[in-house]
């Protein structure tokens, strides 16, 4: 449930800025129309680069650190969103936003790997089947990120923004939850 929580908590931050950003920029920050789309395009670039170097930074510093250090990152990132002056100061929040969040979702899959594998039940099959149901728990997330944010956002998304950039430091207590063998 503790490795659960953190997907939840990525997918949230993820629907929120995939979702509202673009209405962000352009209804609250007043961008160019055809420039909404800086709001995703730069917050999933940066996410898959990130992603290719998440097995290293892991390495060296451990799933837990990698974990916390992403929160802390994420939130500054969401602080920056909501008090952005410009619009383009909201694109280089989404930029950073990307990058420190997109390694959550991986070491929370792999976190639930690891438990089911070392629940004494071993087998690929139950690892399986852990994971599609542990995939469950976005969908939780994706409320949260795209409703939640919404509601709270209604009269200005500054707020909805918010909402998140609180919620994600959740994985500050968590990140333990996420040790592997070698950061034990």
């Amino acid at each position: 449930l503790l490795v659960g929580a953190g997907l939840v908590l990525f997918y949230m931050v993820d629907t929120a800025a995939q979702t509202w950003g673009p209405t962000y920029l352009g209804h609250t920050l007043n961008s160019p129309t055809r420039l909404v789309a800086l709001a995703t395009f730069p917050y999933l670039l940066a996410s898959g680069l990130m992603r290719l170097l998440g097995d290293r930074l892991v390495e060296k510093m451990g799933a837990p650190r990698v974990l916390k250090l992403g929160a802390v990152a994420s939130a500054l990132s969401l602080g920056l969103i909501v008090v952005a002056p410009t619009w383009q100061v909201a694109v280089i929040g989404f930029t950073v936003l990307g990058a420190s969040a997109a390694v959550i979702a991986p070491l929370s899959f792999s976190a639930a790997a690891r438990i089911a594998a070392g629940s004494g039940e071993a087998g690929t099959d139950r690892v399986d089947a852990v994971i599609a149901r542990f995939n469950q728990f976005n969908y939780l997330g994706a409320l949260l990120g795209s409703v939640a944010t919404g509601l709270v956002g209604a009269n200005s998304l500054r707020y909805g923004f918010a909402l998140p950039m609180v919620l994600i430091l959740l994985l500050i207590p968590l990140a333990p939850a996420f040790a592997g063998q070698e950061d034990r």
